[in-house]
């Protein structure tokens, strides 16, 4: 192929083809993608019709939990811990005891 034919060639193409404004596409893609949910509001959309049935279960497990960690608190003992009570002849820690306990399981 001669170079006059080819540059007849290229220059039919560019005729016959104009060419685009990417101004356009560039902003199509754009707008596509502003139209786009994030990850986030696609979950919320998707659980919305599940959303009653849970809360009327959740709610009265949540209501026993507080109800519990208030009495449990109310009802828990606060005594004041000795850290030398490890040393006292009585305490579970001490040889004896944990000698003697191991004496009378043999």
């Amino acid at each position: 192929m001669e170079d006059k034919e080819l540059d007849a060639l290229i220059a039919s193409v560019l005729k016959s083809r104009p060419l685009k404004d990417t101004r356009d596409f560039r902003d199509a893609v754009w707008a596509k993608i502003e139209r786009q949910q994030s990850w986030p509001d696609r979950c919320r959309e998707a659980l919305r019709p599940f959303l009653p049935a849970l809360s009327f279960r959740a709610a009265p497990a949540a209501l026993s939990l507080v109800i519990g960690g208030l009495s449990g608190a109310a009802m828990a003992q606060s005594t004041e811990q000795d850290d030398l009570a490890v040393f006292d002849v009585g305490s579970v820690y001490a040889m004896l005891s944990l000698v003697a306990s191991e004496k009378e399981t043999h």
